[in-house]
C-alpha cells in the first residue's frame, strides 16, 4: 500500500512513495548514513527535491514503454526515481541507485 513520505519543505505537495520505494530508501540511507551524514542528507534531498519537482509536472519523465511507468534521473548522484500517476497522485513506484539499475 502506497504511503505518504512528508517533504522538508513546507507546502510542496507530497507524492505516494510505494513500499519498495521507501525500503529502497530505508537501504540506501542505513549504507551511506554511518559512512557520510552529510552526503545521506544530500542524497535524500536530492531524491526528495525530484518527487516534489515530478508532482509539479509528472509529464517530464521519460516512458517505460509498455509499463504506464515513467522515470526520472537525479542530477547529481542519478539515482532513477520510477514513477506513475494513480488518479490525480503521482506514486514513486522505485528509487534506484545507479549501480543496482
Amino acid at each position: 500500500m502506497p504511503r505518504r513520505w512528508p517533504p522538508s519543505s513546507p507546502g510542496v505537495t507530497d507524492p505516494l512513495w510505494s513500499a519498495r520505494a521507501l525500503a529502497s530508501l530505508t537501504a540506501q540511507d542505513d549504507y551511506l548514513r554511518p559512512l557520510n551524514p552529510t552526503a545521506a542528507d544530500a542524497v535524500l534531498s536530492e531524491i526528495e527535491h525530484l518527487a516534489a519537482l515530478i508532482v509539479e509536472f509528472p509529464q517530464m519523465g521519460r516512458r517505460i514503454d509498455g509499463t504506464g511507468l515513467r522515470y526520472h534521473v537525479t542530477g547529481r548522484y542519478r539515482y532513477r526515481v520510477i514513477y506513475r500517476m494513480r488518479g490525480r497522485w503521482v506514486e514513486i513506484v522505485e528509487v534506484l541507485h545507479p549501480r543496482r539499475e
